[in-house]
C-alpha cells in the first residue's frame, strides 16, 4: 500500500514576483554583492521588498570561520548592530532582536529557524506588529513576513566560501490602491545601498580581522 499524498496538495502558491536589478558589484576575486528589488500583488495589498546576496571567501578552514560568523556580535557591533540575547549559532528555535545599542529592550523581530554547524544558519522574520523590519528600518505598512535570511558556508581545498542572503518585504499599498512598481522602490534603494557600505566597510573587514587573529 502506498502512502497518502493528500498533504502535497495543501502547499500554498508562491506569488509571482517582478524583479528589478539594484546592483551587482565585484570587489575582486574574494568578495562580491548583488541586490534586487521585487514587487508582487496579494489579497492583502501591494508588496515590495529587496534582497541582497553577499559572497566572500577566507583562506581558512570552515570550522574557524564558523566560530567567528555564528556569533554576529563578533563582527557587526562596529556598525552599531547588536544581536541581543546571544550567539545565533546556538539559538535554534529562539527569537532575538537587532538593536542599535546593547541596551535596546524592544520585542524580538527574528527567529533562528535552523542551524547546521559549519554549514548553514536560517533566520526568519514573522509578520511585525507595525512596519518595523529590524534595526530601525520602518518601511511601508508591514502586514507580511518582514524577512528571510540564510547563511551558508562550505570549504573547498582549504578555502571557505560564505554566502549571506538577506530579504526584507512590506506591504506598500492597500488592496485597490493604484500603485506602480517604480513609485515604491525608493526606500528599498536606501536599504540596499546602506547594506553595501556596511558589508564593505564594517562587517567583512571585522570578520577577516577576527579570522586572522584566531589563525595566528
Amino acid at each position: 500500500m502506498t502512502g497518502s499524498t493528500d498533504h502535497l496538495l495543501a502547499v500554498s502558491s508562491v506569488p509571482e514576483r517582478r524583479y528589478y536589478e539594484a546592483y551587482s558589484r565585484d570587489y575582486g576575486p574574494r568578495e562580491r554583492r548583488r541586490a534586487r528589488y521585487f514587487c508582487y500583488d496579494t489579497e492583502a495589498g501591494f508588496v515590495a521588498g529587496a534582497n541582497v546576496s553577499v559572497v566572500f571567501t577566507f583562506d581558512a578552514p570552515v570550522g574557524l570561520v564558523w566560530d567567528v560568523i555564528q556569533d554576529f556580535n563578533n563582527w557587526a557591533n562596529s556598525a552599531d548592530y547588536y544581536y541581543l540575547l546571544g550567539n545565533l549559532g546556538r539559538m535554534e528555535g529562539q527569537g532575538f532582536r537587532i538593536g542599535a545599542s546593547p541596551a535596546d529592550t524592544g520585542p524580538n523581530q527574528y527567529v533562528v529557524t535552523k542551524v547546521i554547524p559549519e554549514f548553514m544558519l536560517v533566520i526568519s522574520q514573522p509578520v511585525p506588529e507595525g512596519n518595523d523590519l529590524g534595526r530601525g528600518f520602518e518601511i511601508g505598512h508591514g502586514g507580511v513576513s518582514a524577512g528571510a535570511h540564510v547563511v551558508t558556508l562550505d570549504e573547498f581545498a582549504g578555502t571557505t566560501v560564505v554566502n549571506f542572503f538577506m530579504e526584507h518585504a512590506s506591504i506598500m499599498a492597500g488592496p485597490g490602491e493604484a500603485t506602480r512598481d517604480e513609485d515604491v522602490l525608493d526606500p528599498w534603494r536606501e536599504m540596499t545601498e546602506s547594506a553595501d557600505w556596511k558589508w564593505r566597510d564594517h562587517f567583512i573587514p571585522a570578520m577577516r580581522a577576527s579570522v586572522a587573529e584566531r589563525s595566528s
